[in-house]
């Protein structure tokens, strides 16, 4: 072991404490002063190299040539022969990436190239990407042209990993068909790229069934105690199964400490193992072997088998199994892989899942053997990125990606996980990429992406001097195409001017949207080709034959405030008088236009309504478990202390018993604003929140909750977590308890924008941002942080899940006191939503349905039933008074005989200021 010690500089965390984050992956440090840099290079694939940051004094660079790898049986690496060498260097930060660059000719490391250049020095690492899973050229042409991305990377082309076969469903000529379609999008002038997951064999593959193969990687083995049958139910093993990896019934990743219940990160079940040619699954063990066996599994045969046969345990990862490194199967998923991309041309690969090699028993050596192993194997340029980035890989990957992106609020997204990934990447001498942004048509819990959305995305990769990459999805998303209109102007900006370092300063202000128009405030030309685009079964949009070109023209960039978003928008409910006005303070001096988005929401019952699902009652008195972070104690008690409680409030509260938590500074004079502490309730049976929201499967549920607080002025939490594994998401609902007493407090809509991250949780807030199974909801978790007194003190009685029911809003009008007439507002169907860009100019609105198709004409759009409307009030009134603005709402409610009950309407209300300000002009073109 190599290993050299220098001053310790920062606090080694990832990403200011974000589980998410990714962390250094260059074993390299920086001095106190950050003047002096200092790296270990492993130049092999053999060494592991890394930086220890656990002392609060020093860092310690090692490098460690790893004998073998803990599988069965263990695998020799870094053996006499094999080149286990690292390189050290040290001197001025500035010059770090130049060190590296200058490392990779001097000791032979990779050096991908594009068109002969280094690749991370190529003018590709601008260009983005979009992904396309259809298979239909024509369908992605379009969708990369009409967003500027000159990359098109394919996902989804092979069916199962392992042999890696052409998906025929989707090329049924197999490889042929792969490459006519590599060879279309070339003629189009744009770039391929394969996604894949790296050295991961399906569950399906032949590799697996009938008969498994032996270098499918094992990562423990026992021996048979006993004969078999090949009925036995019981599998007798000489010797107790160790607990892991054998009793694990689930992989669980990034879960820090205090996780709290259903807040995973993936789960996936592992107890498979392997007996002679026969795999079988088990359900539990026991000191004398595995238990619940079904034999013969995935297609497997079962058989008899005799006493001191090996019984192994199969490597899994995300639900797929691994090749052993340095084996037959290991090499032969390389050369597959390489073959398609030589055969069929492709200039770009993402290594996804490569993280998930580490289950083979190390981080580091077995994908940078796969990656090495596949490079060797190219006869032609590539663009390399993967999931995960490790010393020696650094060398293979030209850029590095900085996560999927967010269902809800990709924008606060962008501005705080995104953002700080970027800063991540470039200071480990990496090209950060912006992927992924999400273009999606809505699903359970989430809306479908908007134009400006997307607006966002493509301005921010400008200020972030980063290359746009768009994960497509959204097929049914009426706005698809307006979304990628909008980013195209941004991507000619980036290849046709060069944009000032204050410029893209300016752009990465996390309070501000910015559009990019022709002089005269058009988004650009939307044409109809002269012939309509085949997209197939890949794209039934309408807007899929749309052609957009950037007109040649002087461009021009407006800063706009969105007040409110999809995250956290003004939520006016008309049976509630309180909600109705509102005020909100101008951002700029000086005002072009105001815009708004009015959506319709469901309507929700009264409290203590029986049709409200109650997701905590003191009463029944459910088993509490308790967790804290270090500078806090928590106790939790359920008490009858409730004098104070109010009379009239029997009705939503029927007993007189709540459960207490007291969160104690264990430190006095410490202010926990970045602490927490945690109660959580499990759910023996799921709930179900599905119920009412069938109607507009999109929106976000709202709840209602009987609080006593003792004013201390910290932050409760209340988050309902649904599901564990990948998809495991959660909702969390915040209220700051600056009053004394109880209270009854609404959580109309659920935290999914920028206050998710001004706290540190010790779960990902990521998976506060993505889909919601609302029919598994499994635990309810109570937090407690931003503590900033001695102790703090919360007692609650009652949760509960307002039911919800589709409700249209009949009308109205929305005013500006600047503005003569009021804009109508005509009628709006559940889920539908008004958009103007400029509330002074009716031709600027449209009415859309919930994810994105145009209403046409939206004034005759009638209700579903009989009704008669009540007209008169209907009006939204914004008055300016110097830089305040005043916001009052009235809405019109659609009664009937068959209105629903609760009927009083409900919606949402995001308004948008665009400055006076104008900064350019930029002259662009096609």
């Amino acid at each position: 072991m190599v290993a050299l010690k220098m001053p310790r500089h920062g606090n080694g965390r990832c990403q200011n404490g974000y589980p998410m984050a990714p962390c250094d992956y260059l074993a390299s440090a920086t001095s106190m002063d950050t003047t002096f840099a200092a790296v270990i290079i492993p130049l092999s694939p053999m060494i592991e190299v890394g930086v220890d940051r656990t002392s609060a004094a020093v860092q310690i660079l090692s490098a460690t040539g790893v004998r073998a790898l803990p599988l069965i049986p263990p695998l020799a690496v870094g053996v006499v022969g094999d080149n286990v060498s690292v390189a050290l260097w040290g001197g001025a930060a500035s010059q770090l990436a130049g060190a590296l660059r200058a490392a990779e000719p001097t000791f032979a490391l990779p050096r991908p190239h594009i068109s002969g250049i280094r690749a991370k020095d190529s003018g590709d690492m601008q260009r983005g990407y979009i992904l396309e899973a259809n298979g239909n050229a024509t369908a992605a042409i379009a969708e990369a042209t009409a967003s500027g991305l000159e990359y098109v990377m394919l996902l989804g082309w092979s069916v199962p990993d392992g042999h890696y076969d052409v998906r025929r469903s989707v090329f049924p000529g197999g490889d042929a068909d792969l490459k006519a379609m590599v060879d279309k999008l070339h003629s189009a002038g744009l770039k391929a790229g394969m996604h894949f997951l790296s050295a991961h064999v399906s569950k399906t593959d032949e590799y697996v069934t009938p008969s498994p193969d032996p270098d499918l990687a094992r990562d423990a083995a026992a021996t048979l105690a006993a004969p078999i049958t090949a009925t036995s139910t019981f599998i007798p093993l000489k010797h107790p199964p160790a607990a892991s990896p054998w009793v694990t019934t689930t992989w669980v990743g990034s879960a820090a400490s205090g996780t709290p219940p259903g807040a995973t990160e993936y789960s996936f079940d592992t107890r498979l193992a392997v007996l002679g040619s026969e795999l079988f699954t088990y359900t539990s063990i026991n000191a004398s072997g595995l238990v619940g066996c079904e034999r013969g599994a995935l297609g497997t045969i079962a058989a008899a088998h005799s006493a001191g046969v090996q019984v192994g345990h199969l490597a899994q990862m995300y639900g797929e199994l691994l090749a052993r490194p340095n084996s037959r199967l290991f090499t032969a998923i390389a050369s597959r892989l390489a073959d398609i991309y030589n055969a069929c041309g492709f200039d770009a690969v993402y290594f996804d899942g490569s993280e998930g090699t580490a289950a083979l028993g190390s981080e580091q050596i077995p994908i940078s053997m796969f990656e090495q192993l596949f490079f060797s194997k190219l006869t032609r340029g590539i663009l390399v990125e993967g999931s995960s980035i490790v010393p020696y890989t650094w060398f293979l990957n030209a850029r590095a990606n900085t996560g999927d992106y967010a269902f809800l609020d990709p924008k606060a997204y962008m501005d705080v996980i995104k953002s700080a990934q970027i800063q991540v990447h470039r200071r480990n001498s990496m090209n950060p990429e912006l992927g992924w942004w999400g273009f999606d048509s809505g699903g359970e819990g989430y809306g479908a992406t908007l134009p400006d959305e997307m607006e966002y995305s493509a301005a921010a990769a400008v200020g972030y001097s980063v290359s746009p990459q768009v994960e497509k999805g959204g097929a049914d998303n009426g706005r698809k195409f307006e979304g990628f209109g909008r980013m195209l102007p941004w991507s000619r900006l980036v290849t046709q001017v060069n944009v000032s370092a204050g410029l893209r300063a300016r752009l990465r202000d996390p309070q501000l949207d910015f559009e990019l128009r022709l002089d005269d405030g058009s988004e650009g030309r939307q044409t109809r080709n002269s012939r309509t685009l085949d997209t197939g079964s890949a794209d039934g949009n309408s807007n899929s034959n749309l052609v957009h070109t950037v007109p040649n023209g002087q461009y021009w960039i407006t800063p706009v405030k969105y007040h409110g978003n999809e995250g956290a928008a003004y939520i006016v409910n008309a049976a509630i008088p309180a909600t109705t006005a509102f005020n909100m303070t101008t951002t700029f001096p000086s005002v072009k236009r105001w815009g708004c988005r009015v959506r319709c929401l469901p309507s929700l019952a009264s409290p203590g309504d029986l049709r409200n699902i109650v997701a905590f009652n003191a009463s029944t008195k459910p088993p509490l478990s308790t967790a804290s972070s270090a500078a806090l104690s928590i106790q939790t008690r359920y008490t009858t202390d409730l004098q104070s409680f109010p009379t009239d409030a029997e009705s939503s509260a029927t007993t007189r018993l709540g459960m207490t938590v007291k969160a104690t500074l264990d430190t006095p004079d410490t202010i926990a604003t970045n602490e927490w502490t945690r109660v959580s309730v499990l759910f023996s049976t799921p709930l179900d929140l599905s119920d009412s929201a069938a109607a507009d499967a999109t929106s976000q549920r709202s709840l209602g909750a009987w609080i006593n607080s003792d004013g201390c002025g910290a932050t409760l939490n209340v988050q309902l977590t649904a599901g564990v594994g990948y998809a495991g998401t959660s909702r969390e609902w915040y209220t700051d308890l600056t009053w004394v007493g109880w209270q009854y407090i609404r959580f109309d809509q659920a935290e999914t924008s920028r206050r998710l991250f001004n706290y540190s949780w010790p779960y990902n807030q990521e998976k506060s941002q993505r889909g919601w199974s609302r029919k598994a909801v499994d635990a309810l978790n109570l937090f407690v942080s931003n503590v900033t007194t001695s102790q703090c003190e919360v007692s609650l009685r009652l949760i509960e899940v307002f039911y919800q029911a589709p409700v249209a809003v009949a009308g109205g009008s929305l005013s500006v006191s600047t503005i003569d007439p009021p804009l109508k507002i005509p009628y709006l169907a559940p889920g539908q939503y008004i958009e103007c860009v400029d509330m002074a100019t009716p031709e600027t609105c449209r009415v859309f349905t919930a994810n994105g198709v145009v209403v046409t004409p939206p004034t005759q759009h009638a209700p579903a039933f009989n009704s008669r409307q009540h007209r008169g009030a209907g009006s939204m009134f914004v008055s300016s008074i110097r830089d305040r603005v005043t916001v009052s709402v009235d809405l019109d409610s659609v009664v009937g005989s068959a209105s629903p009950t609760p009927n009083r309407p409900r919606v949402a209300v995001i308004l948008t200021e665009a400055s006076t300000e104008r900064i350019g002009p930029f002259e662009l073109g096609p």
